[in-house]
């Protein structure tokens, strides 16, 4: 590809920061499509990440990022931008000294989008963990954008490792949200188990609505307990919580099991939930959060803002990490010499696409005394029911911060986001077709 700055044809997309790990994989992932794109890329990078892209459908700019009249040039003909250069990787030794000239960069580049016509503005930032403010000033910049007919709705944070988080690749609009709590208002013909009027909860993609549609098979009948709110707050983090500390974790009553991350959405509902099996368990958080953990049943917290968890010599039968950032060599530790340790998600990643810890693992368990095992997406009404019957006893009950109206979604996200959420945040939206203030759909 040789490098220019116009118009041999007219992409729809420019990609900032189109050499990095994801911008390089967006690429191939538009070119595959059939799709024209503008590669934009800092002067004298190195672009091994882009060679063998076909000349025909991949145009290369070279230029200063932080430069809004540069990116304007390159917007030409363009009618989406994804701002994947909105930050600087915190493991670069100069990150903090660079990440202040970025953000306002980025907001350079955001004003030259704004005189374009850009149908869709996508921005990552991947220097929050550097506890800047500047990192919100990024994201709020993009939202702010008040474009005719746009949809610029990412506020994509990369969790400073080395992989990023990109929603909303496809230029038609996506709904969000995952969790639902409602009123069955239609089924479908060989639905069996429920019928309208039923109050369900359950798995239902782009939750964030008046309505939503939802396989059978992830939905149950809603905890009489519950009001729909607290339903709404359940269903992923309860069913992660549970299987990885009973059907993964296998989690015997007397055992001690440690939960990293324990004010979290997960970990939240993993402390009753190990209490309710009859462990003895110890919570991982914050100072803010500590009063938290203890009142939802941690027999024992700690701090890890001033305490190692891995530095005593106390041990654990069972450690559930949701937490994302501690060395597998540290886990082990803690462990006891036939213990189990069940890793959550990919936060603490690495270069493996966000799995490094996970995979290393699995790769040394068969070698080890240890069981070291990693929690694989279930998403059933079986998972569903057993939660129900734990709420129904009294013995689960959801830790909800603050409830949002669909309007204050994106206020909910950033705080989501930025890590300060102490249990789960609630989005309810209101029937159109019910009356006037009654919720009917909370997600």
């Amino acid at each position: 590809m040789r490098p220019c700055y116009a118009g041999r044809m007219t992409p729809r997309a420019l990609i900032t920061g189109a050499n990095g790990f994801l911008g390089s994989r967006l690429i191939r992932l538009l070119v595959s499509r059939g799709e024209r794109v503008k590669a934009f890329v800092r002067a004298g990078s190195n672009l091994s990440a882009l060679h063998g892209l076909p000349e025909q459908q991949v145009e290369l700019c070279m230029g200063d990022i932080l430069s809004g009249h540069t990116v304007y040039r390159a917007l030409a003909g363009c009618n989406r931008l994804y701002h994947l250069a909105a930050g600087y990787s915190p493991w670069q030794s100069d990150a903090r000294r660079m990440f202040e000239p970025a953000v306002l960069g980025t907001q350079e580049v955001l004003h030259a989008a704004r005189q374009r016509d850009i149908e869709r503005i996508v921005v990552t930032s991947s220097a929050a963990t550097l506890g800047s403010t500047a990192n919100a000033v990024a994201m709020d910049e993009a939202h702010d954008f008040n474009l005719p007919g746009a949809e610029p709705s990412l506020l994509a944070k990369h969790r400073a490792e080395r992989v990023a988080l990109l929603v909303e690749i496809d230029a038609e609009p996506v709904a969000c949200g995952i969790d639902v709590a409602g009123v069955v208002v239609a089924v479908g013909s060989e639905v069996t188990r429920f019928q309208p009027g039923d109050e369900v909860f359950g798995v239902s993609k782009g939750s964030f609505a008046e309505f939503a549609a939802a396989r059978e098979d992830k939905l149950a009948l809603k905890p009489s307990r519950l009001t729909f709110e607290q339903a709404g707050a359940v269903p992923v983090s309860g069913m992660t919580a549970l299987r990885g500390l009973s059907d993964v974790g296998r989690l015997q009553a007397g055992q001690k099991v440690l939960i990293v991350g324990a004010s979290g959405g997960v970990g939240s509902y993993a402390v009753q939930i190990a209490k309710a099996l009859g462990a003895e368990v110890t919570g991982v958080c914050s100072t803010s959060k500590l009063d938290l953990v203890r009142s939802i049943g941690a027999d024992h917290v700690i701090d890890y803002t001033r305490d190692d968890f891995a530095a005593g010599d106390k041990q654990y039968d069972l450690i559930l990490d949701v937490g994302g950032n501690s060395a597998l060599s540290r886990l082990r530790r803690t462990l006891t010499s036939k213990g189990t340790l069940v890793i959550v998600g990919g936060e603490g990643g690495g270069k493996w696409i966000g799995m490094g810890r996970q995979l290393r693992a699995l790769a040394l368990s068969p070698f080890v005394g240890q069981r070291l095992t990693i929690l694989g997406p279930k998403e059933h009404y079986s998972v569903l029911e057993r939660l129900s019957e734990l709420i129904e006893n009294g013995q689960l009950v959801p830790v909800i911060e603050q409830t949002y109206t669909l309007s204050e979604m994106p206020n909910a996200m950033r705080r989501l986001v930025a890590g300060h959420a102490r249990g789960k945040l609630v989005i309810t939206v209101v029937d159109p077709i019910a009356r006037a203030g009654q919720p009917h759909h909370t997600v």
